[in-house]
């Protein structure tokens, strides 16, 4: 548990170090490169996450994400560790989402989603989706899910 953290903090503090390099210029925050943001909680639950942009050519974009959450008060609610790879195609507003989440002591989530959008503009959107999951864990191998979903936002 406090291996984890420990090195969640190592690996947060390198790419803080390396972007603080001369050689290695950090990027400006509008090109969207790379973002980490913390968040302390009370009563004691901190939240760290890492957004990447890890591949853009032409209409492809690949991005990672990793987020850690863990309460330092209630010694009973488990940390969580997240890593997500996300991919898009510009053009056609599809995207494509693979996600593995650890629950510590109860398992792993292993998921993926795929979404279209039928609708945009400045202040409204229309996607409809497709999800997959399923949970293994030391005690039980859960039934795998499936889900399809429309979401809009106006």
């Amino acid at each position: 548990m406090q291996k984890q953290l420990i090195v969640s903090i190592l690996a947060f503090a390198s790419l803080a170090f390396a972007t603080a390099d001369n050689k290695i210029p950090p990027p400006k925050p509008e090109d969207g490169q790379r973002e980490t943001k913390w968040k302390v909680e009370d009563p004691g639950i901190i939240n760290l996450q890492h957004r990447e942009k890890l591949y853009e050519s032409g209409p492809h974009r690949f991005d990672a994400t990793a987020a850690y959450k863990k309460n330092f008060v209630d010694k009973m609610d488990p940390a969580r560790t997240i890593a997500r790879v996300d991919y898009k195609y510009l053009p056609g507003d599809t995207s494509l989402g693979v996600q593995a989440e650890n629950i510590q002591r109860f398992g792993t989530v292993l998921s993926a989603e795929a979404t279209r959008n039928l609708y945009k503009d400045r202040k409204s959107s229309l996607d409809v989706g497709v999800n997959y999951g399923q949970t293994f864990s030391p005690f039980v191998r859960s039934e795998p899910f499936f889900g399809g979903f429309v979401r809009g936002r106006f």
